[in-house]
């Protein structure tokens, strides 16, 4: 699904994952308030802006905590920095 696909855009790009706890309990507590790391913060470097500025706000959109308001799988294809 695109919550999925946005966890695996957000490792792609930072060689990390957006979400890490040491148990369980913390994992699926960070998970669920939706706050993870931008990826200028994630990345280090010019590079990590630049992710930032073409893929922040798509992975945003993706790592929406209610389903209902993230983007679909078609508008995430459509996303400009995805074209080629």
């Amino acid at each position: 699904d695109t919550w999925s696909l946005g966890v695996l855009l957000y490792e792609l790009c930072s060689l990390r994952r957006p979400f890490e706890g040491k148990s369980l309990g913390e994992l699926v507590m960070r998970i669920s308030s939706g706050l993870y790391q931008a990826l200028s913060a994630a990345v280090p470097g010019p590079r990590g802006i630049l992710f930032e500025a073409q893929l922040g706000p798509l992975v945003g959109s993706m790592l929406i905590v209610d389903a209902r308001e993230r983007k679909a799988p078609r508008d995430v294809l459509r996303h400009p920095a995805l074209q080629l």
